[in-house]
């Protein structure tokens, strides 16, 4: 864990960045696309080597693009850059006479796809032209944008959305904005302290609330608005990815509506709720969208694509997360090494954790998925861990199971693939 410059190669980051001008009435309005313009930029690959390249399978850059045509945003007013069209220089100068061209009252969407990191406390995305080993020169920071919106914007709201690394830097641009007399909302996949996850579930939440998705809609009164859509990404990253969301208001009307429901689906019972569902051999988190008396539609995410099963309720679990108490030491897993820490807050499922030795910097929220308990055992397989038990030892190896996963996975393993909690028993 060399902690001087914070970057995500070794998951997948995705950095989704949306402004809008939206109504300025205090009572709920729709969200106008006849008068939205904007860009969509994705960067899957890279110009230069140290960030890992994506697939490209069923990019959601392009699939945002579509949505908000078909929702009724001009192709005239709407550009996409992808991969090397996406330099810094091409974005900030799209951005800059967007603002510039844009109307009083209209709406602004900005989208950007691709890898975050942090160097110095500041958060930079990753252009296609990026130089991780000059990211202050070569890279677009979140403050990069501030002048240009603050200044040349014609509009008077801004919201602010991200997928990526530290995508919770957002809220200190949506606050140096909100200081500038604009309007701000920000709404991230994460934290400003913490990576983001593997798939692209973040992206695919928004998507799903502008395409109108009827499990948006949680008071199913036919509308998805502005506090739904983040309702809905706060139950995604959670029941998905085991991760703290972010969001935050600064004059925007939560009651603000993103889109009317195109499929209504009456959340009861178990429906539109998370569970452990078995896929593949093992327990998996999946979300339920229909439920009969003996079975379930369970709905899976890999990457960029749902993938729905019927499964017998005999077979599912409760989502449940373990939790340690405030001033609890542990280790937490970084970048597929162990590191002492201490817990310092908690908001369920998430732990503040503060690592022994670095600042508050370094400071971030996690489930109990990255932390070893005291009394348990976490499990490395394939460079990830996961939690399990020691069912015997012999001749200084362990004979271990993985929780959620069935016997024929039970395996025996050397000591540098096992972290032990204090409490347990070499």
């Amino acid at each position: 864990m060399i902690m001087t410059l914070r970057t995500d190669c070794l998951s997948l980051i995705r950095f989704v960045f949306l402004i809008a001008v939206l109504p300025f009435a205090a009572q709920a309005a729709d969200w106008s696309a006849a008068t939205t313009s904007g860009l969509i930029v994705g960067v899957l690959k890279w110009q230069k080597p140290g960030l890992d390249s994506f697939s490209n399978v069923h990019r959601k850059d392009r699939e945002l693009y579509d949505v908000l045509i078909r929702r009724g945003v001009s192709p005239e007013n709407l550009g996409i850059l992808l991969d090397a069209q996406a330099t810094r220089a091409k974005i900030l100068d799209e951005v800059r006479n967007r603002s510039r061209t844009a109307q009083a009252g209209s709406t602004f969407i900005l989208y950007y796809a691709g890898h975050g990191l942090q160097e110095n406390k500041t958060t930079y995305l990753a252009n296609y032209d990026l130089d991780i080993n000059q990211a202050a020169l070569t890279g677009l920071s979140v403050d990069d944008f501030y002048p240009i919106l603050a200044s040349e914007f014609k509009g008077n709201t801004l919201i602010l959305m991200g997928d990526f690394c530290y995508s919770g830097s957002l809220k200190i641009l949506a606050e140096k904005l909100s200081r500038s007399g604009k309007r701000a909302v920000f709404l991230t996949s994460s934290s400003a302290s913490n990576e983001s996850t593997g798939n692209w579930t973040f992206s695919q939440t928004v998507i799903d609330c502008f395409s109108g998705y009827g499990l948006c809609d949680v008071n199913s009164d036919g509308r998805i608005t502005l506090e739904e859509m983040s309702n809905e990404v706060s139950k995604a990253m959670v029941g998905r990815e085991r991760q703290l969301f972010g969001y935050g208001s600064y004059g925007v009307p939560a009651s603000l509506i993103i889109s009317p429901v195109q499929n209504r689906i009456e959340a009861k019972g178990l429906v539109g709720s998370y569970v452990l569902a078995p896929y593949s051999n093992r327990l998996q988190p999946a979300r339920v969208l229909a439920e009969s008396t003996q079975d379930i539609k369970a709905e899976f995410y890999f990457y960029s694509d749902k993938k729905s099963v019927k499964v017998a309720k005999s077979q599912i679990k409760k989502l449940e997360f373990k939790s340690l108490a405030v001033g609890t030491r542990t280790k937490v897993s970084w970048g597929g090494k162990w590191y002492p820490a201490k817990v310092i807050q908690t908001r369920e499922p998430f732990h503040l954790v503060t690592y022994e030795g670095y600042d508050s910097t370094w400071d971030e929220w996690v489930t109990m998925d990255r932390m070893l308990d005291p009394k348990g055992v976490m499990i490395e397989w394939k460079g990830k861990w996961f939690p399990g038990q020691i069912k015997k030892k012999e001749n200084g190896k362990y004979f271990v199971s993985y929780e959620g996963y069935g016997p024929e996975w039970d395996e025996w393993i050397g000591p540098n693939r096992l972290e032990i909690g204090a409490n347990q028993s070499n």
